[in-house]
């Protein structure tokens, strides 16, 4: 039993020398870890950026704005678009017209696109079911509150 006690301090000893480096490398990865994670957030807010025609800074404090628990995380849609969010905490008329204007650019092209795979659609339904009616409602009459939204 005396010379278990060496053997074991020695062990010990060889343990803690063992675990200094482990610690040392996942410190490392940790490091590269987040390394990678700044350089992706940065690729994504330029891309953001070229997107929707901002700044990466400006895309930075949309996102700034939009953190969980912000007024603004609470109040929107998670899929608000970064020139909303500054639109709405724009600080001067400028800065706010500025922000509806590529927001309108960006609706614009957007329902440019919509309408032109919707006019696509309906040409290849027609051709692949020349004999079907794409909507039949039967003749279904809608109740009289509901003709308001088809107008």
């Amino acid at each position: 039993m005396r010379h278990a006690l060496p053997v074991l301090a020695l062990f010990l000893a060889g343990t803690a020398c063992a675990v200094e480096p482990v610690a040392t490398q996942i410190g490392r990865t940790q490091r590269s870890g987040v390394a990678m994670a700044t350089n992706a957030q940065t690729a994504s807010d330029i891309e953001q950026a070229r997107v929707w025609g901002l700044t990466v800074e400006e895309v930075q404090r949309a996102r700034q704005l939009m953190q969980p628990g912000s007024p603004r995380a609470a109040f929107s849609s998670p899929n608000i678009s970064p020139v909303e969010v500054l639109g709405i905490h724009a600080t001067t008329a400028a800065e706010r017209t500025r922000y509806a204007t590529l927001f309108a650019k960006a609706l614009r092209a957007d329902t440019e696109r919509v309408l032109a795979w919707t006019a696509t659609y309906g040409q290849v339904t027609k051709r692949l079911y020349p004999n079907e009616k794409i909507l039949d409602f039967g003749g279904a009459k809608l109740p009289k509150s509901q003709e308001v939204f088809l107008r």
